[in-house]
């Protein structure tokens, strides 16, 4: 019973289950890749310091999901309006997005 092909059977098991564990969002009606311009970030962590807003931005809904970026700053001259609500992450995170203006 405890052969080595039994426990390369576990072994392989274990992977399978793993790699379906992951904590990658699931896709939603929402663009994945944001069209240029687009910025996204967690709604819960946008704050405004002087005249930059500060946040984790990201060009994705699916990076800005993975909550894997650092906080960074956009300048509120750099953008088109005041940041709106996007899409929620799969964890239930909201998201906002803010549209940056073109240069020129």
């Amino acid at each position: 019973m405890n052969s080595p092909l039994f426990a390369a059977a576990g072994i392989a098991a274990a992977m399978l289950l793993s790699a379906c564990a992951s904590n990658t969002p699931a896709p939603t009606a929402a663009t994945n890749v944001a069209s240029a311009g687009v910025m996204y970030c967690h709604k819960d962590r946008l704050y405004t310091a002087g005249n930059e807003l500060v946040c984790n931005w990201t060009s994705s809904v699916a990076e800005a999901c993975r909550d894997t970026a650092p906080t960074s700053r956009l300048a509120t001259g750099a953008v088109s309006g005041a940041p709106t609500e996007a899409t929620r992450c799969a964890s239930g995170v909201w998201l906002v997005q803010a549209t940056r203006r073109n240069a020129g």
